[in-house]
């Protein structure tokens, strides 16, 4: 099998009937004696495209398109060829690199889905690289250099003369087909004997390669990157036809949600602006604009006439594409001439450098020879005149690639990234127009590729519609492709996830939840977290996400709240009887616990929020002021050597106490003692010598002799009381054991609470047990270890999630210096803090600003009340934080409110209060997410406050990091 042609069916043409006949000439002269297999089909259909001939060779495929004409061709990407002096178009498209542009998807589809069949061995194979080239019937003249060396690389122009030299050239390095496997191919496409060309093939219809796939009626696609559902709240706040207008729209979304086109019975106007954009009058007061496709239709704004037309003004040009390989959707610009008055406003930025440097695979050597224009192009930013960058480009002589060029600099100069880079894959052809993708469009809107972006509203469950267009949190409605993988998997161990600020690990929290309700319906389903707040906010997100059938068995909660319950069931006795053999002889002892045992479970006071503290703090205090006998030598030596250094010796006492009873169980504190082993005081910069850690022993022992006496229990006394209970808490009610367990700011859980949370969870099961945190979120003082926790790599799946969705780059670049320094200075103190280098947003904002003042609270509340009157953000958006509780109290915060203003300390239910602006410290912000945060007492006097180590300070910092990056844009 040397060279074989194969004609499906005679063309409709004689010239192309001719033009075949010659080609099969020149390619017999050239391949027929060649020992590979060389295939030329003639006339065939790839899903509903008619492709004049495809060229199979052992390393290359590739689509030819032939045309009649000759002389110098002139190329453009949007516009009609210029070849000689007549304009070629391309079939239905405007010109022949569009064609076969559309073309290679079908081809590459055949190809793709056939490959099991095709292959006579299992092995990558780049079906992706599917070549093309226009063929033209008399000699023309053309430097393909001018298409840069990436379209090159599957697209060129040539002529008859030349066409077995290109032929012979291309190559798809990994291809590498065997003659079976050509000849599979054929027998796939249904060619036999009978189909071998000869110059008397009667006209007819040409073979299906593969059959055109037919579309879905009416597809209604919401994609987040046109801001529709915030439109559609700002037009129903309005009251009166518009909120008449906004509720109509919502009604014909229905309609199609039940299988209607209502759109076909209403009157409707196109707009050149954009392709597709078609507008339907609702009302006086309201406009819809739909970006209509064959392949789907898209709600693009809603509003009055004027604010319709103001936003096609501002999107002309906007053309939706898909990604060939990825399925990815995006939205690009393709705005025509170089014109000044078509430039868009540039982006408020401080990060000033050359536009077109940055995209990173722009060929631009090969699209400007010119090294001085270059140069002159290369020199344009983001503050640029903009008659600057007209009279730049006016030097490119070829009028293509100065519009690509324009389109490129006006998307890059708005900070839309992802639209330049869409529009430079567009040339390239890895990116499709959608109608020229046809049904691989729409499959792809509803893919997983596109989760985090689209909603086919065809798709959609009652609640879920009312979701998209309700005040649903915009986070949770959409799942990247990494998040909603990690929501829907089933795993067989244990799994720990972290995750960089604003990579949604939260939101997957809840997603997995609703998955495993559905999963395991009959079963407890727990989600924990660190307080009532959080676990707060998360039974909101619950409820919101979650049916009512689902919420039945998904339990959230505080994790001592579960604890509390483990121990009310099991009883104390076991760990009060490690504090009298840890203690000896000790009347005080022995008579708080009999106090409690007493008051036991109902009289206790349980007071285990890690985070607020209050009625622990308070007890704190006078244990540490009071002068009680037992204490004094103990005490006196610790705060004297504390004292040495020049720190606040109760607060550092108070944390290294925390740190004993995170890591150590009752009956194992000796092991505290054992000075050569570092990590047993991770994160400390103060060293303990052995008989300073023997004080310390003591008068923790006298702190719970303490707490016990006052009838008290603290989180850290929940753990240490359940510890000894490992048998007993096997066999505990499956009222206080868990099916599924989610835990979220795991790197706030101690090595003691991650065993427990181990009991009381089937690990033999999958699905058991799934963390979620962020080890440089870190606010608490404890020692954490996940292998000693019996959760390392290995026993537990540890992935993560690099991808910032949240904040603005400008934002997370400033946040994360902090990190990075301070979490250094943390790993360097054994913390097991792991910082991830995180993937920065595109979105661009202003980046976050120190301002110096007299007033701070007066100056954040008038940044408050300028962001909500100007209508930049809602009021419970905008958070003041305190880095300075007592310096800068909440409630000091609050009771200086402006009288226009409402506002309340934050919690969990900040989000159904959306007309309130919420106030806090830097630890309540941990979970949650606002547009703005304004942060009192970031100065010198204020933070960190005094009386920590400088070793130390690291804990405060990255306290401010977690802060700055709950500011979705701005900080």
């Amino acid at each position: 099998m040397g060279f074989e042609a194969y004609l499906t069916a005679g063309f409709q043409h004689a010239h192309e009937n001719d033009m075949f006949a010659r080609l099969v000439e020149k390619l017999t002269l050239r391949f027929g004696r060649e020992r590979p297999s060389y295939v030329l089909i003639g006339n065939v259909l790839f899903e509903g495209s008619d492709i004049d001939a495809l060229f199979v060779k052992p390393d290359a495929i590739c689509i030819i398109e032939m045309k009649s004409y000759g002389g110098q061709v002139h190329f453009t990407e949007n516009t009609p060829w210029i070849v000689g002096t007549s304009e070629v178009a391309g079939g239905s498209k405007v010109n022949p690199y569009q064609q076969v542009r559309a073309y290679r998807l079908g081809v590459k589809n055949f190809f793709r889905n056939r490959a099991n069949e095709i292959l006579a061995r299992n092995r990558l194979v780049e079906w992706d690289h599917i070549s093309t080239v226009v063929l033209f019937g008399k000699e023309v003249q053309f430097d393909n250099r001018i298409l840069g060396h990436q379209l090159r690389q599957w697209f060129g122009v040539t002529d008859l003369p030349r066409i077995a030299d290109y032929l012979s050239s291309i190559r798809t390095r990994t291809l590498r087909l065997e003659p079976a496997e050509i000849r599979t191919v054929l027998d796939l496409l249904g060619l036999n004997q009978s189909y071998l060309y000869t110059a008397e093939v009667d006209k007819g219809s040409p073979l299906e390669g593969s059959a055109a796939r037919t579309l879905k009626p009416l597809q209604l696609v919401y994609l987040k990157e046109f801001d529709f559902r915030e439109q559609e709240w700002r037009v129903r706040d309005r009251g009166g036809a518009g909120s008449a207008g906004a509720q109509r729209v919502r009604e014909l979304f229905e309609q199609v949600r039940h299988g209607q086109n209502p759109f076909l019975t209403l009157s409707s106007r196109k707009d050149s602006r954009i392709q597709g954009a078609t507008i339907y009058p609702i009302n006086s007061a309201c406009e819809l604009l739909l970006i209509e496709h064959e392949v789907g239709s898209f709600p693009a704004f809603i509003g009055n006439g004027a604010e319709v037309d103001g936003w096609l003004s501002a999107h002309e040009g906007s053309v939706i594409v898909v990604d060939t390989t990825t399925s990815r959707i995006s939205v690009t610009t393709i705005l025509g001439d170089a014109d000044a008055k078509k430039m868009p406003p540039q982006a408020l930025t401080t990060n000033i450098q050359s536009l077109l440097t940055q995209i990173t695979d722009l060929d631009l050597e090969s699209l400007v020879p010119q090294r001085k224009i270059r140069e002159a192009l290369l020199q344009l930013d983001e503050i640029s005149p903009e008659q600057e960058m007209i009279d730049t480009l006016e030097m490119i002589a070829d009028s293509d690639v100065r519009t690509f060029l324009f389109d490129l600099i006006s998307l890059l100069r708005t900070g839309d990234h992802a639209g330049a880079e869409a529009r430079l894959r567009l040339r390239l052809g890895a990116v499709l127009p959608l109608d020229d993708a046809g049904r691989f469009a729409q499959d792809a809107a509803a893919s997983a590729a596109n989760s985090d972006q689209a909603k086919v509203i065809n798709d959609l469950s009652e609640e879920d519609l009312d979701r998209l267009l309700g005040n649903f949190q915009e986070w949770m409605l959409f799942l990247h492709p990494d998040q909603k993988s990690l929501s829907e998997a089933e795993f067989d161990r244990p799994v720990v996830l972290t995750g960089v600020s604003g990579s949604g690990k939260t939101c997957v929290l809840v997603h997995r939840a609703r998955y495993l309700a559905r999963k395991y319906p009959r079963e407890r389903i727990g989600v924990l977290t660190l307080s009532r707040t959080l676990a707060r906010l998360l039974q909101n997100l619950v409820n919101q996400l979650l049916t009512e059938e689902e919420r039945r068995n998904v339990f959230v909660s505080a994790f001592y709240d579960v604890f509390r319950g483990c121990l009310t069931q099991l009883g104390p006795d076991k760990y009060f009887i490690q504090l009298v053999n840890r203690a000896g002889e000790n009347p005080y002892l022995r008579t708080a616990l009999t106090q409690a045992r007493a008051r036991w479970p109902n009289r206790m006071v349980w007071n285990c929020d890690p985070i607020s503290k209050a009625r622990v703090e308070d007890e704190w205090e006078e244990f540490y002021m009071s002068r009680n006998p037992e204490l004094v030598r103990s005490m006196d030596n610790l705060v004297k050597y504390l004292e040495d250094y020049r720190i606040d010796a109760s607060r550092y006492l108070e944390e290294e106490f925390a740190l004993i009873r995170s890591q150590f169980a009752v009956s194992s504190r000796g092991d505290y003692l054992e000075t050569e082993k570092t990590k047993i005081r991770a994160g400390r910069a103060i060293q303990f010598r052995r008989e300073i850690r023997q004080d310390a022993l003591r008068l923790l022992l006298c702190w719970e002799e303490w707490l016990l006496a006052g009838g008290m229990i603290d989180d850290l006394g929940l753990t240490q009381a359940l510890m000894p209970l490992h048998f007993e808490m096997q066999k505990l009610p499956n009222e206080f054991k868990f099916r599924c367990l989610l835990v979220d700011e795991f790197q706030d859980f101690s090595t003691l609470d991650l065993q427990l949370f181990r009991r009381i969870v089937p690990l033999t099961k999958p699905d058991a047990l799934f963390l979620a945190g962020d080890t440089v979120q870190k606010i608490l003082v404890k020692r954490q270890s996940l292998q000693d926790a019996g959760l390392g790599r290995g026993p537990a799946i540890h992935t993560s999630i690099l991808k910032n969705y949240r904040n603005s780059k400008q934002v997370l670049l400033a946040a994360s210096r902090l990190a990075n320094h301070y979490g250094a200075m943390a790993k360097a103190q054994d913390e097991e803090v792991e910082v991830l280098d995180p993937e920065l947003a595109q979105r661009e904002t202003n980046p976050p600003i120190a301002i110096k003042t007299e007033d701070q609270i007066g100056k954040a509340w008038e940044i408050a009340i300028e962001c909500i009157q100007e209508n930049k953000t809602e009021a419970w958006t905008v958070c003041i934080a305190s880095a300075a509780p007592r310096k800068f109290p909440v409630s000091e915060i609050l009771l200086q409110r402006p009288a226009d203003i409402e506002a309340r300390p934050l919690s969990g239910d900040c989000i159904l209060h959306p007309e309130e602006v919420v106030v806090g410290t830097l630890s309540d912000l941990k979970g949650f997410e606002f547009r703005l945060v304004l942060i009192l007492g970031c100065d010198a006097n204020n933070f960190p406050e005094k009386g920590v180590p400088h070793g130390e300070i690291w804990r405060d910092a990255l306290r401010l990091y977690v802060a700055m990056t709950r500011g979705r844009d701005r900080g």
